[in-house]
């Protein structure tokens, strides 16, 4: 295999142009419209190492591969690498795996974990979620939901509520409208978990505007990023939790076109009678990752070979 220091790896949304972005939206559609079934990987492995807890990114990923005719080896948790009398290391259990598969997604609590694990790996690397800076597939599949549903990127009046500072889903979404301008984008978080000037920093000043509350009015896109307790800070309220929280009659302030999204999992930051509103797309939404995942398997691969 290449050595780790030639190896394309998908770290960052921000990391791709605007076309290679769009190739990959294209490429989801293409897979919807054909159905899930395919060859193009068959005989190759991939290693799915979550080492921070998840459901939907997992399954989605082992979904897509095996979708595309590929085979998954899965290790999860710290728990599986342990070897007395202390840890084996992150670095040497990732140069092990990636020794035996063709491609690695990886998923770690902490980012500078995910660039060690990089460097050791001798295959390509798919970052599914690390620290609270990047998600860059579930800001795939975001855009992929919202441009099925209106057919563009552009021009749209968007609004992310929760804890932005620390939402990883939010903020590798915000990292994709320098090249999709929104007509407005609507910050609303609790106070000192706005969301960070670099996240800001290639969105338009003059279409963002910031709140200390849920304000749903005219909003093409709800996007519920969640309000997890902080680590190292006390826990939000009840209160607070309630003025950021999606209710039935939220939704009379959203135009009729107007929809809901939220990476998952859902805790309380939507109340479950929202789901049967015509506005709640968010299981829609999870039932779309499949073929943007396809996509950014197949993107991945391809440019691998290259």
């Amino acid at each position: 295999m290449s050595a780790s220091s030639m190896l394309r790896h998908f770290f960052s949304i921000a990391d791709l142009r605007k076309e290679e972005i769009e190739d990959m939206l294209d490429r989801a559609a293409r897979l919807c419209s054909v159905g899930p079934m395919g060859t193009e990987m068959a005989g190759k492995v991939v290693g799915l190492c979550f080492f921070q807890e998840s459901t939907r990114t997992r399954v989605g990923f082992d979904a897509a591969v095996k979708r595309l005719g590929g085979s998954t080896v899965i290790v999860t948790e710290a728990r599986e690498v342990q070897r007395a009398p202390s840890p084996e290391s992150l670095e040497d259990t990732i140069r092990a795996v990636s020794g035996y598969c063709d491609m690695i997604v990886m998923r770690h609590a902490e980012t500078p974990a995910l660039h060690a694990a990089m460097r050791a790996s001798v295959a390509p690397v798919i970052n599914a979620g690390c620290g609270c800076e990047h998600h860059p597939t579930q800001a795939l599949l975001d855009l992929f939901h919202i441009k099925n549903r209106f057919g563009r990127l552009e021009g749209l009046r968007i609004g992310l509520v929760g804890d932005l500072c620390t939402s990883r889903a939010a903020r590798s979404l915000l990292q994709t409208m320098r090249h999709w301008p929104p007509a407005e984008l609507r910050l609303m978080a609790p106070p000192g978990r706005e969301a960070t000037g670099e996240a800001l920093l290639h969105v338009a000043k003059s279409s963002v505007s910031v709140y200390p509350e849920l304000i749903a009015a005219d909003l093409d896109v709800l996007y519920v990023a969640g309000m997890p307790n902080p680590e190292s800070e006390p826990c939000f309220s009840l209160e607070l939790r309630k003025r950021f929280t999606v209710y039935r009659e939220t939704l009379e302030a959203l135009p009729s076109h107007g929809i809901i999204m939220c990476p998952l999992p859902r805790i309380d930051e939507i109340a479950v009678d929202v789901d049967q509103s015509r506005h709640a797309t968010y299981f829609e939404q999870s039932d779309n990752a499949l073929w943007a995942r396809m996509a950014a398997l197949l993107f991945q691969y391809g440019r691998c070979k290259q």
